[in-house]
């Protein structure tokens, strides 16, 4: 099998410019660019439905009453 040799497509020459110093030296001015404030996110604390709250009540009583018990066990 012989070697398959690929030419690529004339390419012209680069353009070569040589910077002077006083170009060299000119600066471009920052663009300022003035950015949008977003607002913080406000969060909301999340309320318990009252189905919670009763189970939350009666859990409190019954460790309330579990400790009186212990106590009354223990005397």
């Amino acid at each position: 099998m012989s070697p398959l040799w690929v030419n690529p497509p004339a390419v012209t020459t680069a353009d070569v410019r040589r910077l002077t110093a006083e170009a060299a030296e000119e600066s471009t001015p920052v663009q300022q660019v003035a950015v949008p404030t977003v607002p913080a996110a406000h969060a909301v604390p999340r309320q318990l439905d009252p189905v919670a709250l009763r189970l939350m009540a009666l859990q409190l009583e019954n460790d309330r009453l579990r400790a009186e018990l212990e106590q009354l066990r223990a005397s």
